[in-house]
């Protein structure tokens, strides 16, 4: 047996707090730089052993829960595939969207949200209420649907989808309700994004519900 394989399973019982086998001790005898190296190992180990085990105090803890919370948060915006998928929700999104607006247009859905609300609500929130229903249906549908290779879950792939679904979705909304006044449009597609960040924490709920029960 070599000295490399000696010093492994040296290594393996000291770990393990059992004795070496008996191939090892053999080898030891004879080899003086393998006892000399597995000599300054063992007392490497009991030193260690007897040292305190220190636990960070709250601060640091907080700092270093801020620093993993920051990686996850990098990590998911560099992954490609991260934002592939995204990409596959806000769009399909996207097409919902815009075939609401075609069976229900803005106009009519503005004009059903002023009808409903009390004389007292303001006008912008009309406009806010339904902009939250063209955002919120669609993006509930697309997240859902959205079902191949692991599941984007968590803040940042929710905000995935809606970045990619407001990017595709806002043009075509400016140019549809060009009449509406800029204030009034501004609560309409604000009213959409909101609308679209609680349609994707819903889908991303349901779709994890559905992966934990099957």
């Amino acid at each position: 047996m070599d000295c490399q394989a000696v010093q492994e399973l040296y290594v393996e019982a000291l770990i393990a707090g059992r004795p070496a086998s008996g191939e090892v001790e053999p080898h030891l005898a004879a080899c003086h730089p393998c006892r000399e190296e597995t000599q300054t190992l063992a007392a490497t180990w009991t030193a260690l052993a007897v040292l305190p085990v220190l636990k960070p105090s709250p601060a640091v803890a907080r700092r270093l829960q801020r620093r993993v919370r920051w990686e996850g948060i990098r990590e998911a915006l560099a992954s490609i595939e991260s934002w592939q998928r995204a990409a596959l929700a806000g769009v399909a999104a996207f097409v919902v969207s815009v075939v609401l607006s075609l069976l229900v247009p803005y106009e009519t859905m503005v004009a059903f949200c002023q009808a409903i609300a009390p004389p007292s609500v303001p006008a912008p929130a009309a406009y806010l209420l339904a902009g939250v229903l063209y955002g919120l249906l669609p993006m509930l549908i697309g997240t859902t649907l959205e079902a191949r290779g692991p599941r984007v879950v968590g803040l940042m792939g929710t905000l995935e989808a809606v970045i990619v679904f407001l990017l595709v979705l806002v043009p075509y909304v400016v140019l549809r309700c060009g009449e509406f006044p800029v204030p009034l449009l501004a609560g309409f597609v604000g009213g959409i994004g909101l609308g679209a960040t609680l349609g994707s924490a819903a889908g991303t709920g349901l779709r994890r519900g559905r992966v934990w029960v099957s």
